[in-house]
């Protein structure tokens, strides 16, 4: 808390910004990769005019929010959103240059990963509740849960 500077309402502010810039930390990092494809094909212009347009877009949903119950984590989330669209339109930009960007292989195995992590999201839950049967994985889970016990979550307080 900066040597005792900081209180609940200021640690509590700090913390909704965090989860709305976390919440963006993979757009911004596939705008990086969309932007150098596109350099690497030799266009340089459509990640500069998207990302000008971009700045309008967040600065004009950054004054709407500013003024909301959001207040300062507007400008967070406002800037959260405007990285997914430039992940959308950077996506779309490539996808025209060079046809079709993933294929239905690709497409069953994000699929299958998103299952898998839905899975053991609620079998993280659920183990942190302290329930003990979880179908037929109770054995297999049984180390993870006293590990997971062991540590308690992280909180913000």
């Amino acid at each position: 808390f900066v040597g005792g500077r900081w209180g609940p309402v200021e640690v509590s502010r700090i913390a909704s910004v965090l989860v709305a810039v976390s919440s963006a930390v993979v757009a911004y990092c596939r705008i990086l990769l969309l932007a150098r494809a596109l350099y690497s094909l030799g266009d340089l212009g459509t990640p500069s005019r998207i990302t000008l347009r971009l700045v309008g877009l967040n600065l004009v949903i950054n004054l709407t929010l500013i003024f909301t119950p959001l207040g300062l984590s507007g400008l967070a989330w406002s800037t959260a959103f405007c990285a997914f669209v430039n992940v959308a339109l950077l996506w779309r930009a490539l996808g025209r240059r060079v046809g079709r960007l993933l294929d239905d292989v690709l497409w069953r195995s994000l699929a299958k990963t998103m299952v898998a992590t839905a899975v053991m999201g609620v079998a993280i839950v659920h183990i942190r509740q302290g329930s003990t049967c979880i179908c037929i994985f109770r054995s297999a889970l049984a180390p993870c849960a006293a590990i997971l016990r062991a540590h308690p979550p992280l909180s913000w307080a």
